[in-house]
């Protein structure tokens, strides 16, 4: 019985760890850098809300993370480009 007990918390830990994974996974695929050749951080952060905004409207009708709507957005309509870290 103790074994069973042992093996289900090491099932429990990795289900654990799976997920952690996954979220930080999926957190790092919105957090990006962003460069555009004559606009401002001001105007960043209007465009990306404008994005936010427009992603949150488009994306569960495609099925796809808000976020990448969001980067869709603000490459093919804004004009910003993603920076490489």
């Amino acid at each position: 019985m103790v074994e069973n007990e042992a093996m289900n918390m090491v099932s429990a830990i990795k289900m654990i760890l799976v997920v952690m994974i996954l979220m930080a996974l999926s957190f790092a695929g919105c957090a990006t850098k962003y460069s555009h050749p004559t606009k401002s951080p001001k105007d960043f952060e209007r465009d990306q809300r404008d994005c936010q905004a427009i992603a949150e409207k488009s994306a569960a009708k495609k099925g796809v993370p808000v976020c990448e709507e969001t980067r869709n957005c603000l490459e093919t309509r804004k004009g910003w480009r993603r920076v490489l870290w």
